[in-house]
């Protein structure tokens, strides 16, 4: 949704197979999207490298 819009995305889950379905998503879309193994409440990445975090199904 983010990509389509032109941001610049990448997507974190603790489930390879989530990000695997995510991917196909994304090349069906048309978009780039860097996809991450992590966890959301932790993400893979250093402090103040994003500018927004949004968080979607998570349980």
């Amino acid at each position: 949704m983010l990509a389509q819009a032109g941001h610049l995305v990448h997507g974190v889950d603790l489930s390879r197979w989530m990000l695997a379905v995510a991917k196909e998503k994304a090349a069906a879309a048309g978009v780039e999207v860097d996809f991450r193994v992590g966890d959301a409440a932790d993400p893979p990445c250093g402090p103040g490298s994003y500018d927004v975090v949004l968080v979607r199904h998570v349980l």
